[in-house]
């Protein structure tokens, strides 16, 4: 089973890296060097994200994690004054059960985020083979991928028996197209919102303005649910930093502006209508094969629920008269 995955995860990834190589090998003449030069120009990338940015990440992360304790416990205080004003006292203690269950939860977080990702990297699989996997299996794999991508797919599209080659290709095509689109969308979307919602904490006076501002653009993986975790995270810090009032309001206002550069501005231009994932389907593919298969499953969480779009979209178009 384990082998299987390392194939699917060198597969997405050679995927990825397709155009890079084909790029690469106009100017080097050679699909060989082409693919040895884009897994190492990927593998440079690899490891710039872990030892410059992942400490970098790591240390903001931990810094919100110590202070979330002290943003619930004033966000709490301020709540059961206003539940006070309005005569709500009755609802006192089932906020206090709340808040001890929350604060027993975060105590329990005592690793590092590095620590969190490796045992998500390597969970659900045998430890060793998955490291030797990673290490040596799947740059091998995605090396003969791209050096053979074309007549691979060629020699596919062979075996196809002659009556389904037009809706294989017709599938395919169609998958690509959204998947292309999906992937490439996100990536500019994430990129551009962590920066504004970094950038706008950081003006409206917030301590961890980093890893809120990244969190929050990370998590618009997850349609909607990640949006309002972010934001609930963000007023709790607002709460603590610059008060009930101000830091209610001022949460409200960045994130409110920041959904609608989202949802109007960036989603349209990058994304747009034609991809065609509803948010639902990619919220549980990716909780699904996530929890399955770990850092593979989401991996090929994306990728499945497109092909199972386009199968839709096939069958629905097919039974058009």
């Amino acid at each position: 089973m384990e082998i299987i995955l390392l194939f699917f995860s060198a597969l997405f990834f050679a995927y990825l890296l397709e155009p890079l190589c084909s790029k690469a090998e106009t100017i080097c003449n050679s699909r060989a060097i082409a693919s040895f030069l884009s897994i190492l120009f990927a593998l440079l990338v690899f490891t710039i994200l872990v030892s410059v940015i992942l400490p970098l990440f790591e240390s903001e992360f931990q810094k919100l994690r110590e202070r979330l304790p002290l943003m619930i416990s004033v966000a709490h205080g301020h709540l059961m004054n206003q539940l006070i004003e309005l005569n709500l006292s009755f609802q006192v203690d089932l906020i206090e059960e709340l808040k001890g269950k929350v604060l027993e939860f975060i105590s329990k977080f005592k690793e590092k985020i590095s620590g969190y990702v490796i045992g998500f990297l390597l969970g659900g699989t045998n430890i060793i083979l998955d490291f030797l996997g990673w290490l040596i299996i799947v740059p091998v794999t995605v090396f003969y991928l791209l050096k053979d991508w074309h007549r691979i797919f060629f020699n596919f599209r062979k075996i196809i028996p002659s009556k389904l080659k037009n809706i294989t290709a017709a599938v395919a095509e169609e998958t690509d197209k959204k998947l292309k689109l999906y992937l490439k969308g996100q990536f500019y979307t994430i990129c551009a919102m962590a920066t504004f919602y970094s950038v706008a904490l950081l003006i409206a006076g917030y301590e961890n303005w980093v890893s809120i501002g990244i969190l929050s653009g990370v998590l618009l993986i997850l349609p909607y649910i990640g949006f309002v975790i972010s934001m609930i995270i963000a007023l709790l810090a607002g709460i603590l930093d610059l008060g009930f009032a101000h830091g209610t309001l001022a949460t409200l206002v960045v994130f409110f502006i920041g959904q609608f550069i989202e949802g109007f501005l960036l989603t349209p231009k990058f994304v747009g209508e034609s991809v065609g994932l509803h948010p639902l389907a990619v919220i549980f593919s990716l909780l699904i094969f996530g929890s399955i298969l770990g850092f593979t499953g989401l991996l090929i969480a994306i990728p499945i629920t497109a092909i199972f779009s386009s199968l839709s979209a096939q069958a629905l178009r097919s039974d058009r008269p």
